[in-house]
Parts: C-alpha cells; structure tokens; sequence
C-alpha cells in the first residue's frame, strides 16, 4: 500500500488468526440474493467481501479450541 494511504488507514477489526482490517461498508445488499454484505480491506489495500453471518460468525479459536468471533472490533 501506498505509504499515503497508509498513513490515513486505520484498521477496525482484528481477524481471529491476527490479520487487521478496516470495515468499507457493513450493509452492503448483493443484488442478486439481497444478503447482507460486509466490504472490508485489508493492510495491503485489497477489498474483500463477506456475508454479514459469516463476518460476524463464531469459530474455533487457534490452539485452544473456545469458540471466538471470526473478526473482532478494535477501539
């Protein structure tokens, strides 16, 4: 990334392997199906898109197997 894009990108969510990202959109419609989308970016500019259910969704944590969320809010 751009180290002026850089400098003005602030990650929103942590991903529960450790991955940071920043939320674009939280509810996004695809046309097709009309499900609710979450569009995110992560550090090295590239958007990604997930369902709402999946962004939101609970997982086996690394290592030690307690259910976590996929992406966790940052402050």
């Amino acid at each position: 990334m751009h180290w002026i894009k850089k400098l003005f990108w602030k990650p929103t969510h942590q991903h529960y392997k450790g991955g940071l990202y920043k939320v674009l959109f939280d509810r996004a419609i695809l046309e097709n199906t009309l499900q609710s989308m979450v569009v995110y970016q992560d550090e090295s500019g590239k958007v990604w898109i997930r369902t709402v259910n999946d962004f939101m969704e609970m997982v086996p944590g690394p290592n030690t197997g307690l259910t976590i969320s996929r992406f966790i809010k940052l402050n």
